[in-house]
């Protein structure tokens, strides 16, 4: 098989089976990739370059593309979390929106199945407290 050399990740879901390389203690995957697999793979190499992590939601075929929420959109989203959790999700998922089908934010049928997937977005890590 000819085509680009890729790293294997979740968004090559493909039904042939891809020839494996082992190079440098990686596996490398070669295959051939769609025009449109390409501009994504570009779009998220750009996004991590500028964001780091980047996360994506796929509702249906449409996709977004999001970071970590940062303590600022936490704050706002928290504010109102109590009184209206879809506008806790709508705080959070605009927040955090690189890139994407904007139909997940207006259709309320993709927006409500992507909100059910934010909130693995807030990591929250164990901490311990000691009396010195």
């Amino acid at each position: 098989m000819s085509g680009p050399l890729v790293h294997y990740s979740s968004f090559l879901r493909r039904t042939v089976v891809p020839q494996t390389i082992y190079h440098q203690k990686q596996i490398i995957v070669q295959t051939s990739l769609t025009p449109e697999d390409q501009a994504r793979l570009e779009l998220i190499k750009e996004l991590k370059s500028k964001h780091g992590e980047v996360f994506e939601i796929d509702v249906d075929g449409h996709k977004a593309y999001l970071k970590k929420p940062d303590r600022k959109t936490l704050s706002y989203a928290s504010s109102v979390a109590s009184k209206d959790p879809i506008k806790f999700n709508e705080i959070l998922l605009n927040g955090c929106w690189l890139a994407g089908d904007d139909r997940i934010k207006t259709d309320d049928s993709l927006f409500l199945s992507a909100s059910q997937v934010l909130g693995t977005l807030v990591e929250v890590k164990e901490a311990s407290l000691v009396k010195l």
